[in-house]
């Protein structure tokens, strides 16, 4: 009889926005074996980790807790064995953090990638990670921004430092023949089960509660806001390709002298000032702005060149940011009802 080998997934992360959205969306193929990894610790607390968390294990997701910032990758082979493919997600995020978070974000993001990277190229497997629009800093304002090897590092801040460094480190690896590895430098990623820290869902607290909103002199910012279904399908795709040593990665993305990272983003800027008009249009109420002075780490505009993702990647069935906010919002309304009555 034939036996057939079912691909080992590990996401860290996974009890994140975008690992949680992810670990399902793998679980419901049921071609993969996935097994999610987290700190649970997150940077911003809140009550929808847990919420994530439970979904996840009734949902039959087996959820591991290890800080990789205090494991190495020795210690990690012991807890979870072998498996075939790795998308690493766990990181410190946000572009805001404060003086005293600065040092934390670097060292947690580069032990992270140190230990998960060694982890990967000790067993063979197969590595995809977040990287972040921020490496690109302020270079939207000239055009979109094309996937290219930044010998020099563009964004601003800690949290964009640290990405790029990682990237850095796995360009190198990539190089020497030790790590096989794809970065997906991902643009403002947006939906259901999201950061409570990013403005979108900030915007949708404040408007709920008729609070006053804070804008850093950012109205007209430009952000290539994405939806995190798209993120999801173009992770799900690049995983299948990716185990499948599909022509197409060699040829466009980890082929000598090739740049083995992807922009995953709508190609669509829209101003903050535009979500801002379409909460008041769903809330039916005016935003109560206080305009404070400009962040310096704040970038003036991002916007995703494509054109490599279209080459590599199916079509996306494209979703209108004011349809994917209003469904945002929709289960915004439910889930802060439920929150209350429980």
């Amino acid at each position: 009889m034939l036996q057939f080998t079912v691909a080992k997934i590990l996401v860290t992360g996974a009890a994140g926005f975008i690992g949680f959205h992810t670990s399902l969306a793998i679980g419901k193929l049921h071609k993969y074996e996935v097994m999610g990894l987290d700190s649970m610790s997150p940077a911003h607390p809140t009550a929808l980790t847990i919420e994530r968390t439970r979904i996840l294990t009734n949902n039959n997701i087996q959820l591991i807790e290890i800080d990789l910032a205090r494991i190495d990758d020795s210690e990690l082979l012991k807890r979870i064995g072998q498996c075939d493919l790795i998308l690493h997600l766990a990181a410190f995020p946000g572009v805001r953090v404060t003086k005293s978070q600065e040092k934390q974000v670097l060292t947690n993001n580069s032990l992270s990638f140190e230990t998960i990277s060694a982890y990967a190229s000790k067993t063979d497997a197969k590595l995809v990670y977040a990287s972040s629009s921020s490496v690109y800093g302020d270079n939207a304002l000239i055009s979109a921004c094309k996937e290219s090897e930044l010998l020099n590092f563009a964004g601003k801040g800690s949290y964009a430092l640290s990405k790029w460094e990682n990237e850095r480190k796995a360009i190198s690896l990539l190089k020497s023949g030790e790590l096989r590895s794809i970065g997906l430098r991902l643009f403002s990623v947006y939906g259901t089960y999201g950061r409570e820290d990013m403005a979108y869902f900030k915007f949708a607290n404040h408007f709920l509660h008729n609070l006053p909103i804070q804008i850093f002199g950012s109205l007209n910012d430009l952000r290539d806001y994405t939806p995190v279904k798209y993120v999801v399908n173009d992770i799900l795709e690049i995983i299948e390709l990716f185990l499948s040593d599909s022509n197409v990665i060699t040829e466009e993305l980890i082929g000598e002298g090739l740049l083995p990272v992807l922009n995953i983003g709508s190609g669509n800027p829209r101003t903050l000032s535009e979500i801002l008009g379409f909460y008041e249009t769903y809330f039916d109420k005016k935003a109560q702005i206080i305009d404070e002075s400009r962040l310096v780490m704040e970038s003036l505009k991002t916007w995703s060149d494509n054109q490599k993702r279209d080459r590599i990647l199916s079509p996306r069935n494209v979703l209108g940011l004011e349809s994917s906010l209003a469904e945002f919002l929709q289960w915004f309304e439910g889930y802060t009802k439920n929150a209350k009555t429980e």
